[in-house]
This record gives C-alpha cells, sequence and structure tokens, in this order.
C-alpha cells in the first residue's frame, strides 16, 4: 500500500510541474530585444562611429529619415540630424555612456523629458526640436558657473579669475 501511494503522488507531481516550465505563459514580459525598438546595439555602426562609417548622422537612422538623407532638397535636415548627433555623443561621452543605441536613446529621452514628447510627431519636425533643445541645453551648460564656483564661495581674486 504505502509503494502505491508513493507512486501516485510522484506520478501526479511530474505532470503539473513538466508544462509550467516548459511553456512559457502569456504574461510573462517580452525578451529584452523585442522591447528595445527597431534598432539593436548589433543593428549596424555604433552612433560614435556611425557617420565615418555610413556617411549620414545617426539620427537619420534612429529618427527614421532615411528617406530624406539622399534627397539634396533636405540639406537642413542633414544638417539638423548632425548638430543633434554631435551634442548627443558628447552627453553621452560625458555622462560615461558605452557606445551604444541604448545610449544614444537615453541622451535622447532626456530631451524630451525636458521639451516634452508628441506621440504622433512627424520625424521631420522631432529631428527640428530636438536640434533646438540641443542646442539651448548646450548654450545653459556652457553659460553655467560650475557648481563649485559661485561668488560666495570664492575670494574676489579668484572670482576675477574666473572666465564665463
Amino acid at each position: 500500500m504505502t509503494d502505491t501511494n508513493q507512486s501516485i503522488a510522484f506520478r501526479s507531481a511530474t505532470p503539473v510541474a513538466e508544462p509550467t516550465q516548459s511553456k512559457p505563459t502569456s504574461t510573462e514580459p517580452a525578451p529584452p530585444q523585442a522591447r528595445a525598438g527597431s534598432l539593436a546595439d548589433d543593428d549596424g555602426p555604433t552612433p560614435y562611429v556611425y557617420e565615418a562609417l555610413e556617411k549620414k548622422p545617426y539620427a537619420v537612422k534612429f529618427l527614421g529619415l532615411e528617406l530624406y538623407n539622399d534627397d539634396a532638397d533636405f540639406q537642413e535636415v542633414q544638417q539638423q540630424a548632425r548638430e543633434l548627433d554631435k551634442y548627443v555623443i558628447a552627453q553621452a561621452k560625458a555622462q560615461g555612456l558605452k557606445d551604444s543605441h541604448d545610449s544614444y536613446k537615453e541622451v535622447i529621452n532626456a530631451i524630451y523629458k525636458q521639451i516634452g514628447r508628441s506621440v504622433n510627431e512627424d520625424p521631420v519636425k522631432a529631428l527640428k526640436r530636438l536640434t533646438t533643445a540641443a542646442g539651448a541645453l548646450q548654450r545653459l551648460n556652457s553659460a553655467k558657473l560650475q557648481p563649485i564656483l559661485s561668488a560666495k564661495s570664492l575670494t574676489p581674486e579668484e572670482f576675477e579669475e574666473v572666465q564665463p
């Protein structure tokens, strides 16, 4: 009788455990690659070297503006994309972020956090807004004194030597 009960318990527990371990449920989150977006780190050159290799700014790829990149009438789009790349890459390097799509996206999201994001915004308008905001942020950062440098913490001689 003891052997029969142990066999039944063993056999009844096994089928229950196997299906839940081998079959993913629909409530499980998607793998990170599926949630990252259309671009991935292995999807061509990284942002720091993209323009040198592909002869177009990374912002063109990031915002989906490939249609406009080869059009001679859209030199402004290419110039704005270069300006945005310059700012985003400089910020990523200053923050110690690695050369990846996710780092580029992180800096772009930080800009959007400050200026707001429109859900159905045209990519060309998004590029213009991002470039304008990046330029404004760059001017603002260059105009600020270092946090440790202030009139209160400096002697009059040190304060006179500070170059704006």
